[in-house]
């Protein structure tokens, strides 16, 4: 005989360690108990339809994910958060949390595996995820690696002095590419860069 309260109490300890149950638990479940799988997994479907208790509890799939729901909401939250932030810190986190529970390590490859496909969902591309989380809008023909080199020719003083002093046509072509840069963004790079560049 299937008791409610043995399958109620077994649910609930799955429901808190792993954010639900699979089949592999409830075919685990009936072994314990000494009856069919099939048999259980009809008398829990009844349940499930009329008994609210049993109504809360999630279930994931056949088989265990190796992530558990705790940890894709953190991974999700993260991401949205600051997706630029430096990943092996959450990894690190998971893993402590883990250790507490005294479960399995997470698999480096699962996990990283996991944050592209969580970050492709977020955002629909690997990169100017951090303009799409500040909500900064940027044309189509953006190029993060472009903009990135203009980190090392726009925005330096290379070439702006000599022994003479200041080289005001340098200068000048300068800040006209800055502007180009900054106008993207509506942002006045004259009042910026003669702060910062002009001597």
């Amino acid at each position: 005989m299937i008791k409610r309260e043995q399958v109620l109490e077994f649910l609930r300890l799955m429901q808190e360690t792993d954010g639900g149950f699979t089949g592999t638990d409830l075919s685990d479940l009936a072994e314990i108990l000494g009856v069919t799988s099939r048999g259980l997994r009809w008398r829990l479907s009844n349940w499930m339809k009329t008994d609210k208790e049993f109504s809360q509890f999630i279930y994931l799939g056949k088989e265990k994910h190796p992530i558990t729901l705790f940890e894709f909401f953190k991974i999700d939250h993260e991401l949205r958060e600051n997706p630029i932030k430096v990943k092996k810190g959450i990894y690190g986190d998971i893993q402590e949390e883990r250790k507490l529970r005294n479960q399995k390590p997470l698999a480096e490859s699962t996990f990283y595996r996991h944050v592209k496909q969580e970050a492709l969902l977020i955002y629909c591309s690997e990169t100017d995820n951090w303009f799409k989380s500040k909500d900064i809008p940027f044309p189509e023909d953006y190029s993060l690696e472009k903009n990135r080199e203009s980190l090392q020719t726009i925005f330096t003083f290379s070439d702006l002095k000599t022994y003479g002093g200041a080289k005001i046509d340098a200068i000048c072509q300068r800040l006209t590419k800055a502007k180009e840069a900054f106008s993207i963004y509506n942002v006045d790079a004259k009042s910026i860069l003669s702060r910062n560049i002009i001597p």
